[in-house]
């Protein structure tokens, strides 16, 4: 059975939306309008998606992030990857993403600082 969770906070200024488990055709449209609905928040809408409790990416998971990319920079933003998963990574720089949305280590390298604090969890 597939399953997802997603969660939002700040994290140094910036929304993240957190993911965990199973980001396939059946759980991206969870995905999709929780993304949709804090880029629509935010202006300029620099959105980091935190990965790393992601199991498992399929091609209709990949396409929910880079249409919120998309989405992103339309309101003069774009999102910011983090993952430190293996298996993620691979299939990112496969698919040639990581040119136009490069994926980062940690938190606080998307975030673009060296330490940050977690706060505002829903």
């Amino acid at each position: 059975m597939d399953y997802l969770s997603v969660s939002s906070y700040h994290y140094d200024g910036f929304p993240v939306v957190e993911v965990s488990g199973e980001l396939d055709f059946e759980t991206r449209e969870q995905l999709g309008k929780r993304l949709h609905k804090v880029i629509g928040t935010h202006d300029p809408a620099h959105v980091i998606v935190h990965l790393n409790g992601l199991e498992f990416c399929d091609a209709a998971g990949l396409a929910v992030l880079v249409a919120a990319d998309r989405q992103a920079r339309q309101r003069s933003g774009g999102l910011r990857l983090v993952s430190r998963k293996p298996s993620f990574r691979r299939l990112w720089e496969a698919r040639g993403l990581s040119d136009s949305l490069p994926l980062y280590e940690s938190l606080a390298q998307a975030a673009g600082r060296s330490v940050g604090t977690r706060t505002g969890q829903k």
